[in-house]
């Protein structure tokens, strides 16, 4: 046999070994970047949930840690909203929202909101709260591709308080 082709075949299957210890690396490291990614995410989430806590605790029926959040376009972000029940009873409370103003990356105010802004506001699941207990809302929003730049007012509602008006902002850069 012909020493050159066997020096050949080792050495294409030493590159081809070498080659998979790289993409298998390659291939570990993305999952410790993303894990990483998300176990933060988790720790904000918990964050935010002490955080609402701790404005409960003070006797305010509803909390609102962080009523302004950038969202880029085609992403999506979480409002965390707590609620206390403090009526007689249990209650099941729900949460409505709807868009307010909109303003523009100039500062200019309008009452509507632009066409083709595609800021999603989902239908929140109503929550049963015991008396005396709090419970946190997930508000998320997303907000697509081609919404124009700017601020986004949300008018947010709280069935059983429903004297009270809160408001969230979401902005979105350019």
């Amino acid at each position: 046999m012909n020493k050159s082709a066997i020096e050949l075949s080792v050495n294409f299957i030493v590159i081809v070994i070498i080659s998979l210890i790289v993409f298998g690396m390659g291939i570990y490291l993305v999952n410790m970047f993303f894990g990483g990614a998300e176990k933060i995410k988790k720790d904000v989430d918990a964050e935010t949930k002490n955080k609402i806590t701790e404005l409960l605790d003070d006797g305010s029926r509803i909390a609102i840690p962080f009523d302004r959040l950038v969202i880029k376009k085609s992403s999506s972000d979480v409002f965390g909203v707590g609620v206390l029940n403090i009526l007689d009873s249990d209650a099941t409370f729900a949460i409505t929202l709807t868009p307010s103003i909109y303003v523009n990356s100039r500062g200019e105010r309008s009452p509507d909101w632009p066409t083709g802004s595609n800021v999603l506001l989902p239908a929140i699941t109503p929550i049963e709260i015991k008396v005396n207990e709090r419970e946190v809302f997930r508000v998320p929003v997303r907000v697509d591709r081609g919404t124009p730049s700017g601020t986004y007012v949300i008018n947010v509602f709280i069935d059983q308080y429903s004297s009270e008006l809160y408001k969230l902002y979401v902005i979105v850069p350019a």
